[in-house]
């Protein structure tokens, strides 16, 4: 299942996206993977990142569609120092550079949840707070204050 994708840039992944480019990433990303240990080795892809998300060094150990590993080692996501109940690994596509319309395969990437959430995370802190600045000069506005400083 592919990560929900924002109304604003839904326009750069059309028929090209889902056809071509999301399955060759994915392709690119396969493994053999014996997943239930019982000699049945199947195609499934893996997440790609070596470090770029700063979580680990090297290789990161995630496959699609397993328990996660990466988390505390027992397969629980580890929380505020307590374990919660295992969760299962999806493998998405991170823009590296953040560009939805750079879908050059260089930027593109497979990835953990994990590993997406940590390369997406400043970004996503940038953009959150640059909303937040912008609701509340609307809402200045709106209630007849005017900017000092605008800008």
């Amino acid at each position: 299942m592919p990560m929900p994708i924002r109304r604003e840039v839904r326009h750069y992944y059309g028929k090209e996206w889902r056809k071509t480019i999301r399955p060759a990433i994915l392709r690119r990303s396969e493994v053999d993977h014996d997943r239930f240990g019982l000699g049945v080795v199947e195609r499934v892809s893996r997440c790609e990142c070596t470090g770029q998300c700063s979580a680990h060094e090297g290789r990161c150990v995630e496959i699609d569609r397993t328990l996660a590993r990466t988390f505390n080692g027992a397969g629980g996501l580890k929380r505020r120092g307590r374990s919660t109940d295992p969760i299962e690994v999806i493998i998405t596509i991170a823009h590296l550079d953040q560009d939805p319309a750079n879908m050059d395969y260089a930027n593109l990437m497979a990835a953990c949840q994990q590993c997406h959430n940590r390369i997406d995370a400043p970004y996503r802190h940038h953009h959150a707070w640059r909303t937040k600045r912008r609701r509340k000069r609307e809402a200045q506005t709106a209630a007849g204050q005017l900017d000092l400083f605008p800008g």
